[in-house]
């Protein structure tokens, strides 16, 4: 699969749109997806960012109007045919998505503003919002799928995985400070040295910012100078640095829907027109302090609610507790799924297998690169093997399904069901692992699941600790672990 996209960023913009779509990108690709960016000049370090995450960029010259950016873009393309086309750039309308229709077989417009006419097939809004049944009903086609609030929000893996984990903040406490990585307002240095100025006691500061921060070098001056201080340049461990921190001080915008993945008890401002209603909307429900829009906010309003929390654990509890349930930290892969629905056929085909396979499956299933992760990792004698079918085959409850492409078969699917739980196995046939099919035959197996065992509700997965590989395709699959399970062997 193919998949373009365009967004920006730039001192003005900031980075957010080109850190969320490469949040996408990075799961498409794990499905196999090849990804390109098309970007207007901007940071030097997020094209870097790109390439460095696997992806290609191509880079536009800035300033140009929309049809001129339509013309650039296609050539970028170069009559390319993509299956997909993200569009992340408030400018760009129905006018400019119809022009690049004669290249693009979808397009996915990620959008925060519902303020003007789309040509989309899905339109991607993470926001909160009390009128998300009919934000975009004047917008967008009959047929374009709205991916409303902050279900859907464009989370790394990370953060998942993170908030699995009970929230355990750093001692001694920590503040966690960052207005985006380009810092458009400047309150990066000022709030910073304010909250060292006050009477905190003993608290640390971990300060994250872009290397494109017009302040960069006088907070990295500061941390050298005051060991309270760490900074953090164009960090990729946000979601580690959420996880202990106590209290987050910043902006609103994408780092929004993070933090409420993590449950951290923050205080914001909106530093951007588009970041306004989504940071008055949390506050609403009471999932974050929010001051209003930064030129209005004295600095010592931010001393003042940073220590409000710091002092009132029942203040701060509660934040974190509301926060918590605004988001998952599933929305990227919920976003994957829909997009790889959307175009069925370029999903695998499954059908059910027979004793015709049965030659194949055994070669498959002893092969080493399979049996090394197997539960039961002997080489399985054929006789052995076929009398296991033989009970699989009769049993209404157990159903095995290879999946094939193009390219032949793909892989095998073993669903053992137990009233609405469905108990999933899988591997890949020798000769196809390693291609980033694995998370497309597990959506696969989802599609046949709805269709042929309807009262099946959830869907569990069983990893051996020795197999990271397996484990990391069901979280970016959606699967989100339970319990831990710990085996001990005796005897011979």
């Amino acid at each position: 699969m193919r998949i373009a996209f365009r967004c920006d960023a730039s001192i003005q913009l900031g980075t957010g749109h080109v850190m969320r779509c490469l949040t996408l990108a990075d799961a498409l690709a794990a499905q196999g997806g090849h990804c390109l960016f098309i970007c207007a000049d901007g940071p030097g370090e997020m094209t870097a960012t790109i390439v460095a995450r696997g992806h290609e960029a191509v880079c536009l010259p800035a300033g140009m109007g929309a049809d001129k950016d339509a013309a650039a873009t296609l050539a970028a393309l170069g009559g390319m045919v993509i299956n997909w086309l993200v569009v992340d750039h408030y400018p760009l309308d129905q006018d400019w998505h119809r022009a690049l229709r004669v290249v693009a077989e979808r397009i996915l417009v990620i959008d925060d503003l519902a303020n003007r006419t789309l040509d989309a097939d899905m339109v991607l809004d993470q926001n909160l919002s009390v009128h998300a049944d009919t934000r975009y009903v004047d917008l967008v086609g009959a047929q374009c799928r709205q991916l409303i609030g902050p279900h859907y929000a464009l989370l790394g893996p990370d953060f998942g995985r993170l908030r699995q984990m009970q929230r355990q903040p750093a001692s001694p406490v920590r503040v966690l400070v960052s207005f985006g990585g380009s810092d458009p307002a400047g309150l990066t240095l000022p709030v910073l040295q304010a909250l060292l100025a006050a009477e905190l006691g003993d608290v640390r500061f971990d300060v994250v910012i872009g290397s494109q921060c017009s302040a960069k070098q006088s907070i990295e001056a500061l941390g050298r100078t005051d060991q309270r201080v760490t900074c953090h340049v164009a960090t990729p461990h946000m979601a580690a640095l959420m996880a202990g921190a106590s209290v987050f001080v910043g902006a609103g915008g994408a780092t929004s829907w993070e933090r409420c993945c993590m449950g951290v008890p923050s205080v914001i401002a909106a530093v951007a027109d588009n970041q306004q209603a989504g940071c008055e909307a949390l506050a609403a429900i009471g999932a974050q302090l929010y001051l209003g829009r930064c030129e209005s906010v004295p600095i010592q309003a931010w001393v003042a609610a940073t220590t409000l929390l710091l002092q009132s654990h029942t203040v701060a509890q509660t934040l974190s507790q509301v926060a918590a349930t605004v988001v998952d930290g599933q929305g990227t892969q919920r976003v994957v799924r829909a997009m790889l629905q959307a175009d069925p056929g370029r999903l695998c085909q499954l059908r059910s297998a027979t004793l015709d396979d049965a030659a194949n499956l055994h070669a498959w299933r002893n092969h080493p690169d399979v049996r090394r992760f197997a539960g039961d990792d002997r080489d399985i004698p054929l006789i052995q093997h076929m009398a296991w079918l033989n009970r699989l085959f009769a049993d209404p409850q157990r159903v095995l399904l290879i999946a094939e492409d193009e390219a032949g078969p793909v892989g095998v699917l073993r669903y053992d069901r137990e009233d609405e739980i469905a108990i999933v196995s899988i591997y890949l046939v020798p000769g196809r692992i390693g291609q980033g099919l694995g998370a497309g035959l597990l959506t696969a197996g989802e599609h046949w699941l709805c269709t042929h065992w309807p009262t099946v509700r959830q869907i569990k997965a069983v990893v051996r600790a020795d197999n990271p590989r397996s484990a990391r395709l069901f979280a970016a699959a959606g699967y989100q672990p339970v319990t831990h399970h710990l085996l001990k062997q005796i005897g011979a």
